[in-house]
């Protein structure tokens, strides 16, 4: 969702939601914060608050990780 250009936790909460099973928006909400939370400890991205707003980037890091992956994927 992030390599498409989609950076904000609204943006992400819409990505996720494409992959929903009939999750509510506060499903969506708790899973997004998760997976940010857990992809910011293994430092595959990085936060930037300004003032109340957040975005989010992948890491050098992150970037090399997810290039990986998308080869393996065909």
């Amino acid at each position: 969702i992030m390599s498409e250009g989609k950076s904000s936790p609204s943006e992400l909460n819409q990505g996720i939601t494409h992959l929903s099973r009939g999750w509510s928006p506060a499903m969506i909400s708790t899973i997004r914060a998760g997976a940010v939370s857990r992809l910011s400890e293994l430092g595959l991205i990085n936060r930037l608050r300004k003032g109340i707003n957040v975005t989010y980037s992948l890491t050098e890091f992150g970037e090399q990780i997810f290039s990986i992956y998308r080869e393996k994927q065909g």
